[in-house]
């Protein structure tokens, strides 16, 4: 399939130009990224929770940073920003309170977007 071939998703948080950008343009490249993404990291709102259940903070940052600068590379801006707030509040050691709050938005985004993928074929 070539690249003027494939479909990209019709998501409105992707900043589709930026994204590709990143990967030179190159769709079949984005898509595998998009996909591996969003297989990889369907779970992480538990792995993170879990870390923190466990005083993990240290790590759950971690792992949280890691899957900002991910979301931030596929262009998914709320994703992106979601990460942002829970990175810092982690970093930051805020309340679990605080924390736990931006942990289920981080969740509630990516599970959304999980699903809209699901209903476009995409995964």
């Amino acid at each position: 399939m070539s690249d003027d071939e494939i479909v990209l998703p019709d998501i409105v948080e992707l900043d589709l130009t930026n994204a590709l950008r990143r990967v030179a343009g190159n769709k079949k490249l984005y898509l595998k990224i998009l996909i591996s993404f969003a297989q990889n990291e369907k779970d992480s709102p538990a792995k993170i929770r879990a870390l923190i259940d466990n005083s993990n903070i240290e790590e759950a940052e971690q792992l949280a940073h890691k899957i900002k600068g991910s979301a931030g590379n596929l262009g998914h801006t709320v994703l992106h920003n979601k990460l942002i707030a829970l990175d810092n509040s982690l970093k930051e050691n805020k309340d679990l309170v605080q924390i736990n709050l931006h942990l289920n938005e981080f969740e509630a985004t990516l599970s959304e977007f999980i699903h809209k993928l699901t209903q476009q074929k995409i995964i």
